[in-house]
């Protein structure tokens, strides 16, 4: 019985982990769904309306990851460099991997705390690289926002 308490404790970390890198992954697909947006606010100078942005985030939401990015490469180009690109490519996959696979490739030893172990490091090196690339485009928008005159160096927003 202690056996099979061990295995559902360690069981529940494995979910943990699995939620904070499902967190840092739509952390990133936002930061990079706002991104986006920046060649709207660009051609009108200001902020859109609260309902132009709902908008075009409905219309990014419905986008996958990989659609994301390739819209990136082609609207942003400036922003993305080979590493950066390499990176997002590395993110896309184990996003993929993640949110499609993660748990089919360890059924049938889901009772092993060696592979608790390996998932959670898997899912720790996951949530890593989610929160680089959210970082890294973090930053790109707000040094945006801050040479568009959005935003003051603290990040707020700056009145019309």
């Amino acid at each position: 019985m202690q056996k099979q308490n061990k295995i559902k404790e360690s069981m529940q970390e494995v979910f943990q982990c699995t939620g904070c890198a499902l967190f840092a992954a739509q952390l990133m697909e936002k930061e990079l769904a706002f991104l986006l947006l920046i060649p709207e606010i660009k051609t009108k100078l200001k902020l859109p309306s609260e309902e132009n942005i709902q908008n075009a985030i409905e219309k990014l939401n419905k986008m996958t990851f990989g659609t994301l990015i390739r819209k990136l490469k082609g609207e942003a180009a400036a922003v993305i460099d080979t590493a950066s690109e390499s990176l997002l490519q590395e993110a896309l996959d184990e996003r993929n991997f993640l949110a499609h696979h993660f748990f089919d490739a360890y059924q049938g030893k889901l009772d092993d705390l060696k592979i608790h172990e390996i998932m959670r490091e898997r899912l720790s090196n996951m949530r890593e690289i989610f929160e680089e690339i959210f970082d890294g485009l973090h930053k790109e928008n707000f040094k945006i926002m801050k040479a568009m005159g959005i935003c003051d160096e603290e990040g707020e927003l700056l009145p019309d």
